[in-house]
Formats: C-alpha cells, structure tokens, sequence
C-alpha cells in the first residue's frame, strides 16, 4: 500500500511506493518497424534537444474492462496501426547514438520502436483501490527492452537507443494499461502527444493533420551566435560524473497530491483578491506549491530561492505546426526565502506570471547561441547532478492524456510514470486529472523527510487560505 495523508474537501495527499509487488509475465517484445521504408540517413540533433540527456519520457494509460473487447485482436491493431504511423513519424523508429567524444545524433534506420506485450495476474480495479493510480514503472517496459531504469541516463553508445519503447499490459479482469517512453532528445512532451494523437487517428481509419514536420535545421543558432539575456538561471554546463545516488537515509519519493476543483478556484480567488486580470490555475498552482515547499524545506532569511518553468517556443519561434522535435525552454523566478513565504499569494502569483509572459523570442534565440558556444560541453536544463535543495522546476503536463483512443474509448486514468530518481528532487509536474476526479494532479519528487512532513500535516496545502 501507498502510504496515505488525510482528505480534505478539497485535495487528497498520498506518497507513490518505489516498487509494487506486481509479478509481470512478459510474453513477446517485437521491433515494429515504419510500414514503408525509410532511407538511412542521419540527423543533426538541434541545441534544443541537446539540453535533455539521454533519459525518456514516461507515459501510462489504464483502459477498463470492455464487454467484446479481443485482447489479442487489441495488440495485433496496435502493432499495425503503429507500423504506420511510424511512416510518417520515422524518427520514431530509428536510434540515438552518442559516442565517445562526439555530440548525440539520431540515426533514422528503421531499427524500429521496441513493443511488448505482457500479462499481470491483477485485476485494475484492485490495483486502483490500493494504490489510487500512481506511478507503476513496473508495467513501463524498459527492463523487457534490455533498457533497467535503476538509472534515469542510459548509455547511447555503439547502436544506441531506441527512440520508443512500449509495453502493452493484459489485467486478469480484461483491463489494460499501455505504456510509452520516448528519448527526450527526439522530442519533448509536445511532440510525443502529437505523435500518440496521430496514432490514434490512423489506428481509427483518420488522417492526420498537421503532417509533422522534421526539418530540425529550422533551428539553428544565429551567425555570429549572440546570448543577448542573462539565461544562467535556466540553462547549465553538467560534469559528466555519474548520477547522485539515492541517500539511504532520506530517499527520494514522489508525492501524490490530488487537487479537487473547489481547491484551484478558491486558490485562482485568494489570487485575484487585489484585482487585475484573473490568474490561471497553472500561475496560482504554481506560486502555492512554491510556497508550500519553501516552508517544507524549512528556508528562511535573505537567501534566494528560485521557480523554474517549462514554457513552449513553437508559436514564439515561428515554428510550423507539426513540427517534431524538441522546443522548450526555462524561464526563472527569484524571491528570498522571507519574501516568498510572508507574501500574499496574489503577489507570488504575479512573479510567476510576469517571468512566464516574458519568455518571448529572445529566450530561445540566446538559448540556441548559447548552447552552440559551449562547444561539445554536456548541457541541459535537467542534467544528472540538478539536485535542487532550494529550488524548483514546475512543469505544466497540460498536454491531452484522455482523448487517446485507439478503438476502445478513451482512458479511465493517465499518468505520467515517474520513477524516484535523485536528481528530480524539487520538479514537480502538474497534469490533468480524469473527467470527474478532481482538478489537477502534482507529482512532487523530494526526499523522505519533506515528504513525511506534508504527510503528518496535509494541512500546509490549505496554508494560504481556510479550506
């Protein structure tokens, strides 16, 4: 069992296990390779996709039992539909190599993406009661790729990575769950929905539309290269060392918060009590979490603390829909540790906004330069020693996780499946809950101690007004 706060009217906290005694048969892995050929040929991976090193993105989709559903007929229409979806998002299918003193590339060979199907003796209804749907990197078909996430940075050497692994897992009860990671440096959160959208639709005899686009010369840093913004809040050169290990006294955890509707209006309210444009949910979320973890921390005088978040420059690069990759960059809050905390939420509300809405065309385009002046340096906004202590990253997984269907309705939960790695500690992602659970969902990786702290005492969520 997941360890469990109390609820409230207003939001439910509960902390994610490590590992679940689930037994997992695996049956067949298959590489499914695009339906058409692709020619050979390799791809300069742009300065974007160089600030992500070489870990995945990691999604869960939980589809109930369904009356006439052929469990073996749902994995052969996987398999197919995926096939050619592949055509036209090959790079899907090819590997990312990253030898010794050279910078990573994507080799687009058709080498396929690696596909699973396994079975688990469990039933998802029971699997939901015990542990509310959290993280199950059990079911997320790496270890059945060779690929043992024990470490969040995989070596791409010699052939590389493969660029989408997925498992498809069979419940005793007729349910499934279907998992996807895709390697970041392919794309980002953005890109892999678009991909899984577009699958659904050829999956159900649609076209797609915007066809994706992979010309990544598209972004290319300017000649000469000018940094114009002060960017060293949001981008850093990493020492290659390995990973931090887990301390065996305070290991790291995710925290489960699930914030109901009622909960993020009478934040959204708290924040409009001085007038001005309303907040949305993600500047209130935001700024409360910020404070929330500022207290846990137990930080306190002049020293700074910092709020990173992820914001998409698709639209302010002037990028053409559909185009496959990676575009993302930070923009960084900065309070002391007395200001953030004694402040009103309003206020806090309004420096996240103000640093959100300033991230224009610029932030990238010094990004860009930035990175290419760095030479063959490691590079990233999450890199493996970005163990924040005083910090955090908030990134909003406003992407849409319940309208995948591949042919049997949509998902009854989406999740993204986190595993506890050290170097998360302090990111926080925020994403949609199911249609009639709730608001929002927060998986808030710190370690053991902050964790226990919000545990004992859930009532640090409602710090900012009576719930």
């Amino acid at each position: 069992m997941a360890a469990a706060g109390e609820e409230s009217p207003g939001f439910s906290v509960s902390v994610a296990k490590v590992r679940h005694n689930i037994r997992v048969t695996k049956l067949i892995t298959d590489s499914i390779r695009p339906a058409k050929k692709t020619d050979p040929h390799w791809v300069t991976l742009t300065n974007l996709d160089r600030l992500h090193g070489h870990y995945y993105t990691p999604v869960i989709l939980y589809y109930p039992y369904e009356e006439g559903r052929c469990l073996g007929e749902v994995a052969q229409k996987l398999k197919e539909s995926l096939a050619e979806a592949l055509v036209a998002f090959y790079p899907l299918a090819g590997r990312v190599v990253q030898n010794e003193n050279e910078l990573a590339k994507l080799h687009c060979n058709d080498a396929g993406a690696l596909f699973t199907e396994a079975y688990v003796d469990c039933v998802l209804d029971d699997l939901k009661a015990q542990l509310g749907y959290h993280p199950l990197p059990e079911l997320n078909g790496m270890a059945a790729a060779d690929l043992p996430d024990e470490d969040r940075n995989f070596t791409a050497q010699g052939t590389g990575l493969a660029a989408l692994v997925i498992q498809l897992t069979h419940f005793s009860c007729g349910g499934i769950s279907l998992a996807f990671n895709w390697h970041h440096k392919v794309g980002d959160g953005s890109a892999g929905f678009y991909f899984l959208k577009c699958w659904c639709a050829i999956a159900g005899g649609k076209p797609i539309s915007p066809f994706p686009v992979h010309d990544r010369s598209l972004v290319q840093p300017r000649d000469p290269p000018q940094v114009l913004l002060d960017i060293t809040n949001t981008v850093k050169i990493f020492d290659p060392s390995p990973s931090p290990k887990q301390p065996a006294d305070d290991p790291q955890q995710i925290a489960v918060i699930h914030l109901k509707q009622e909960f993020v209006e009478k934040l959204k309210t708290e924040a409009s009590k001085d007038g001005g444009a309303p907040f949305t949910a993600h500047e209130c979320v935001s700024a409360h979490l910020w404070k929330l973890v500022t207290n846990l921390r137990s930080h306190i005088g002049r020293q700074d603390v910092h709020l990173s978040a992820i914001v998409d420059g698709r639209r302010k690069l002037g990028l053409p829909p559909g185009f496959f990759s990676n575009a993302v960059a930070a923009t960084c809050s900065t309070m002391s540790a007395d200001d953030l905390l004694s402040r009103p939420l309003s206020y806090v509300a309004g420096i996240v906004r103000g640093a959100i809405r300033q991230v224009g065309d610029e932030n990238y385009r010094s990004t860009v330069d930035w990175v290419h002046l760095q030479g063959d340096a490691n590079v990233g906004v999450f890199g493996p020693q970005m163990v924040m202590s005083k910090d955090l990253i908030i990134v909003s997984w406003a992407l849409p996780m319940y309208e995948l269907d591949f042919g049997w309705g949509r998902p009854g939960f989406a999740m993204r499946n986190s595993l506890n790695y050290p170097d998360l500690d302090g990111i926080i992602y925020t994403l949609p809950t199911a249609p009639g659970h709730g608001k929002l969902l927060a998986l808030m990786h710190l370690p053991q101690s902050l964790t226990s702290k919000l545990l004992a005492n859930p009532s640090l969520l409602a710090s900012d007004f009576q719930c």
